[in-house]
Parts: structure tokens; C-alpha cells; sequence
């Protein structure tokens, strides 16, 4: 299921509107919105740094961690 299914499900959902009514770029906001939310949930129920790799070396001055990004 691709973006443009879920913004059809959700225009389905409210009763049919019309893409003139929420335009896909409207639609984007609200699942950005609902995508922070769900990371937001994940993240408390785990550990916060579950996301992140934390490497430790003195690279800069005054600085020994960095946090890296895990590829996905």
C-alpha cells in the first residue's frame, strides 16, 4: 500500500470527499502528523537510543559522542 492508496482510504473514510475537498498535499500534513506520533509511542516504549548508535572517541575538542543514525 502506497501513499496515494492510504490519502484514497482516508478520503473514502470521511465520507467520500473529493481531492479538490483534500488535495494530497493536505493530506500529507495530517500523515506526517500521525507517522511522529506512532515514532514518538515506539520510541518511549523502548529504549531512547534505540534508534541510534553512540560511538565514543575524541574526534573534537571537548566532544567524545557522537550519535549515528542506524541504516534501515
Amino acid at each position: 500500500m502506497d501513499i496515494s492508496e492510504i490519502f484514497n482510504f482516508a478520503r473514502e473514510q470521511a465520507g467520500g470527499v473529493s481531492t479538490i475537498q483534500f488535495p494530497d498535499a493536505t493530506l500529507l500534513k495530517y500523515a506526517q502528523i500521525a507517522r511522529n506520533k506512532m515514532s514518538n509511542a515506539l520510541i518511549r516504549k523502548v529504549d531512547e537510543n534505540y534508534f541510534y548508535d553512540i560511538l565514543t572517541a575524541d574526534l573534537i575538542a571537548d566532544q567524545n559522542e557522537y550519535i549515528l543514525r542506524v541504516a534501515t
